[in-house]
C-alpha cells in the first residue's frame, strides 16, 4: 500500500512539468511539487528511505528526485534538515541503486560541492556528474557484467 501511495504522488508530481517549452524553470513550481516540498512532508519522505522494502526505497528516491529537480532552494537545505545523503550512502542493495544515484545526481548538482566531497572523493563526484545514474550505480555497487 505504501508503494501505491508513492506511485500516486509520482503521477501527480510528474503530471505538470517544472519547465516550459523553452526549458526555462516555471515559477512558481507546480502545485504538487510545491506541496511535497513542504519541510514536514519532505522530511517524512526522506525517512521513508530507511524502509526495509527495496521497492519502497526505489519509489521514494524517484519521487524525491522529481520533487527536488529544478527546486534548488529545497535541495540545498534538505541534507541539513534530514541527513538524506547518509541514507543514500548507507543503502547497500543494488535493486534501488539507480534511483538513489539519480537522486544523488540531482542533489549534488544543487549542493555546496564541499558537502558532497565529505562523502565521496572529488574524482567520484566528477564521475557522478558525467555518467548516467545506472552506470554510476554499477560502479558504486561494484557490479560487473
Amino acid at each position: 500500500e505504501t508503494v501505491v501511495c508513492l506511485n500516486v504522488l509520482l503521477g501527480a508530481s510528474s503530471h505538470v512539468s517544472s519547465t516550459d517549452e523553452r526549458g526555462c524553470i516555471k515559477i512558481p513550481i507546480p502545485r504538487a511539487k510545491r506541496d511535497l516540498s513542504n519541510p514536514k512532508f519532505l522530511t517524512r519522505l526522506v525517512y521513508t528511505l530507511v524502509a526495509s522494502s527495496d521497492l519502497v526505497i526505489e519509489f521514494t528516491a524517484r519521487l524525491l528526485t522529481q520533487v527536488l529537480d529544478k527546486n534548488s532552494g529545497k535541495a540545498k537545505t534538505l541534507h541539513k534538515h534530514t541527513g538524506v545523503l547518509f541514507f543514500i550512502f548507507a543503502y547497500q542493495n543494488t535493486s534501488a541503486g539507480p534511483a538513489l544515484m539519480r537522486l544523488l545526481q540531482v542533489l549534488s548538482a544543487q549542493q555546496d560541492p564541499h558537502l558532497i566531497r565529505k562523502f565521496i572523493p572529488d574524482t567520484v563526484a566528477s564521475y557522478l556528474q558525467s555518467v548516467d545514474a545506472e552506470e554510476f550505480a554499477n560502479v558504486f555497487y561494484c557490479i560487473t557484467n
